[in-house]
C-alpha cells in the first residue's frame, strides 16, 4: 500500500472515533483528585413479610432479602408492608437479590367486617373455644359463655394471624341473641319417672331427659306423671332429647266432677259448677270462700282474685299457675309464689281454681267413698285415714304410702304420709317410733294440716296408730326374667332382665341374693353356685324395690326354670 492510501485510511478511522469532550478549563487534570461516585438508585417493594429458613435464615418481601434491623422486620412477620431501600451490589451467600432497608411501613387495609348467625357451641380442643357456624370467636370468653346453646348474630373481622386451632377465627365486635319469632313449643309427656345412671345421671320420662329441679323429680321416682315443658334445643352430653320442665304432677285415675261439695258438712250451691279441665278438677272459688267464712275480692285491672281467711291472704292471677301466699304477721322480702296444678280460669263469669289450691287458704279437703268432696276449715275426725302401709321411704324425712279403701272411681285411696319427729306413734297400747312402722301393717293416721290433692295425695301425720288386731301380710311380689349378668362381689347379685315396661324399655333389676335365700333348680334344692348367666328364673322379692333404673331388690327365693328355653 502506498503512502497516499495509508493516509486516506487513517483519515477515515479518525472520522469514526468519538469526539473528545472539551475540558472545562485549560488547567491540567489532577491525577490524585477523588473520583465522584454515582448515587445508588432507591427501590420500593411491597408484599407480605416472610421468613426464609436458608443459610441462617432471613426475612424477605416479594423475593428480596431484607438487610438491616432483623428485630424490626420480625415485628411485621405475616403483614403487608411497603419497604424502601437500595439494592445490594455485593454477592450474598443466599444467592438472592437483597435490599438494604432504609424504611419499612405497614400497609393499612380497611378491615373486612362480616356477620355470621348460628348457635354458640363449645369446642373442647387445645384448651377449648366458643364458635358459631364454624368460626372461632375471639374476644370476651365470659360473654360468649352466656350465649352457649343460643342462636346469635355475631359481627366481627376475620383474623389473619396464625392459630394453633387451624380453624377460621373472628375478632368479635358484637354478639346478640336472635329474637324468637314464635313462642317455644310446649309439649306434654306421660310415663313413669326413671333414673338413668349415665354421665352423672338424670331423670327421664318417656325417653325425655328432665331439666329443672332434680330434687322435685326425685320425689316422683317410679310414679307415672304428666310433665309439661318446652323441648331443649341446645347441646347435651347425654345425646338424648331433653325437656325444660314447667310442671310435673302425678297421673291419677280419671278425675270426675263431685256429685256434691260440702263446706264444714253443709252443701254448697253454685251458679257455675265445678269442671274437669285437662284432667284437673276446678272448683268455683267465690262460693267456697264465702261458705267457709272468708272474704273474696275481684281486682279487675290486674285480673286477680284476693282471698282473706284463716289468717292467710292468697292472690290468684287468671292464667298463672302460681299463687301469692301471705301469712298474717309475716314479712316477706319477695313474692311468696306457690305452684298450683292449673292456672285459674273464668267460666260462667266465675273464677275456678284447681282443687289443690284450696289448701293454700288453710282448708282441708277429702273425698268420701260416695263421690262427695268435703271441705273443712279445721281438722276434724274426717281427717283420720285408715289403711295399709304399702311402701316406706326413709330419706331425709320418714314417710310411707298409705293404701286405703277404693274411691268413687274404683281406684284405691293412696296417700304419701310424712311422719315428722314430733308425731305420736302408738303400737298396740305402747308408744313407739318410726322404726316400728313396717310394710303390710294396718294403721290409723291422724292428719295435721291440709292435704295436697294429687294422686297419691300428700299429707302430714300428727299421730299414727298401728292396729295390732288386723295385721296384713305384705304383698308377695315376683318377677320372671333372664339372668344377663352376675356380680359375685361382697354380696352375690345378678341382673334380671324381664319384659318391656310401658315406656318400651325392658324391666331391669339388680337382685341381691342373701345367704338365707331359698334357691331351687327345677324341683331340687340349689345354691348360689347353681345360678348362671342365660338362665330363666322366677324371683320372689323380700320387701319393696328401690325404684331406680335398673331397679334394686333383695330376693327371698330364686327358682331356676329348667323347662324354659
Amino acid at each position: 500500500m502506498d503512502h497516499k492510501a495509508v493516509r486516506t485510511l487513517l483519515a477515515a478511522l479518525l472520522l469514526m472515533a468519538p469526539a473528545t469532550p472539551a475540558l472545562a478549563s485549560d488547567r491540567p487534570v489532577d491525577p490524585e483528585a477523588p473520583v465522584t461516585s454515582v448515587r445508588p438508585v432507591e427501590r420500593v417493594v411491597t408484599g407480605t413479610v416472610t421468613y426464609q429458613d436458608l443459610e441462617g435464615g432471613f426475612y424477605a418481601v416479594d423475593g428480596w432479602m431484607l438487610v438491616g434491623d432483623q428485630e424490626e422486620f420480625a415485628r411485621y412477620l405475616g403483614k403487608e408492608v411497603r419497604v424502601t431501600g437500595t439494592p445490594v451490589t455485593e454477592p450474598t451467600i443466599q444467592q438472592v437479590p437483597a435490599l438494604r432497608v432504609t424504611s419499612i411501613e405497614l400497609i393499612e387495609e380497611e378491615a373486612e367486617v362480616i356477620t355470621v348467625t348460628g348457635k354458640v357451641t363449645y369446642e373442647d380442643l387445645e384448651g377449648g373455644f366458643y364458635s358459631v357456624d364454624g368460626w372461632m370467636l375471639m374476644g370476651d370468653q365470659a360473654e360468649f359463655a352466656r350465649y352457649l346453646g343460643q342462636t346469635v348474630v355475631v359481627t366481627g373481622t376475620p383474623y389473619k394471624g396464625p392459630s394453633i386451632y387451624m380453624v377460621k377465627a373472628l375478632q368479635v365486635k358484637s354478639i346478640a341473641p336472635v329474637a324468637e319469632d314464635e313462642p317455644a313449643e310446649e309439649i306434654t309427656v306421660i310415663g313413669p319417672v326413671i333414673y338413668r345412671d349415665l354421665e352423672g345421671g338424670f331423670y327421664s320420662v318417656d325417653g325425655w331427659m328432665l331439666m329443672g329441679d332434680e330434687t322435685e323429680f326425685a320425689r316422683y321416682l317410679g310414679q307415672t306423671v304428666v310433665v309439661t315443658g318446652t323441648p331443649y334445643k341446645g347441646p347435651s352430653i347425654y345425646m338424648v332429647r331433653a325437656l325444660q320442665v314447667k310442671s310435673i304432677r302425678v297421673l291419677g285415675p280419671e278425675v270426675s266432677v263431685p256429685k256434691e261439695i260440702r263446706v264444714d258438712g253443709k252443701p254448697v250451691s253454685f251458679d257455675q259448677g265445678p269442671e274437669v279441665i285437662d284432667g284437673v278438677l276446678m272448683i268455683p272459688l267465690r262460693a267456697v270462700v264465702e261458705a267457709a267464712g272468708g272474704e273474696i275480692e275481684w281486682l279487675g285491672e290486674t285480673r286477680q282474685v284476693r282471698v282473706r281467711m284463716l289468717g292467710l291472704t292468697v292472690i290468684f292471677t287468671i292464667g298463672e299457675d302460681k299463687a301469692d301466699l301471705n301469712e298474717d304477721g309475716v314479712s316477706y322480702f319477695a313474692r311468696n309464689l306457690v305452684p298450683i296444678a292449673k292456672a285459674p280460669v273464668i267460666m260462667g263469669n266465675r273464677t275456678l281454681v284447681s282443687v289443690d289450691a284450696l289448701a293454700l287458704m288453710g282448708l282441708y279437703v277429702r273425698w268420701t267413698t260416695d263421690g262427695v268432696l268435703e271441705i273443712w276449715t279445721k281438722p276434724d275426725a274426717a281427717f283420720m285415714e285408715k289403711g295399709t302401709i304399702a311402701e316406706i321411704s326413709d330419706g331425709e324425712t320418714f314417710r310411707f304410702l298409705l293404701k286405703g279403701e277404693p274411691m268413687a272411681n274404683g281406684e284405691p285411696m293412696l296417700m304419701w304420709v310424712t311422719v315428722p319427729e314430733d308425731a305420736v306413734i302408738i303400737v298396740g297400747e305402747k308408744t313407739g317410733t318410726t322404726d316400728d312402722l313396717k310394710v303390710g301393717q294396718t294403721v290409723e293416721v291422724t292428719l295435721a294440716g291440709p292435704i295436697l290433692e294429687s294422686y297419691p295425695a300428700l299429707g302430714y301425720a300428727s299421730a299414727v296408730r298401728v292396729v295390732m288386731d288386723e295385721p296384713q301380710p305384705p304383698e308377695v311380689f315376683t318377677e320372671r326374667g333372664t339372668i344377663t349378668e352376675i356380680d359375685a362381689g361382697e354380696s352375690f347379685r345378678f341382673l334380671l332382665k324381664g319384659g318391656p315396661m310401658s315406656s318400651g324399655e325392658p324391666t331391669l333389676i339388680w337382685v341381691t341374693v342373701p345367704e338365707d335365700a331359698v334357691i331351687t333348680v327345677g324341683d331340687q334344692a340349689g345354691t348360689i353356685a347353681d345360678l348362671k348367666v342365660g338362665q330363666t328364673v322366677e324371683v320372689t322379692f323380700a320387701g319393696p324395690l328401690l325404684l331406680s333404673y335398673p331397679a334394686q331388690g333383695g330376693a327371698a327365693a330364686v327358682r331356676v326354670l329348667l323347662d324354659v328355653k
